[in-house]
């Protein structure tokens, strides 16, 4: 199966093999081009994320093949641990603005 990453500002999200990621790429331009907007999509783990997009946040997606897993199946009351690599981010020092 294809796996979809997401990163939005520097934060990786692995899409839940169910979620359609033609579809998120729209309501991300949607979002973008309205000036702002919450975009919310479920993760492999079975959790929701929201993410507020702006015409100025970088988000890239890219795919790779991998094996299926049983528990990605969307139920968001069965949350498990997501992949290595996912949810990935840049850490920020505050001190220095």
């Amino acid at each position: 199966m294809l796996r979809t990453s997401v990163r939005i500002h520097d934060v990786t999200f692995y899409l839940a093999q169910n979620h359609d990621p033609e579809k998120l790429k729209e309501e991300i331009v949607r979002a973008a081009k309205a000036g702002a907007g919450f975009v919310s999509f479920m993760e492999v783990g079975n959790r929701v994320v929201s993410a507020l997009i702006t015409a100025g946040v970088t988000v890239v997606m890219e795919q790779e093949q991998v094996e299926a897993d049983i528990r990605d199946d969307g139920d968001a009351r069965y949350p498990f641990d997501p992949p290595t690599g996912a949810r990935s981010f840049t850490s920020l020092d505050f001190i220095d603005y």
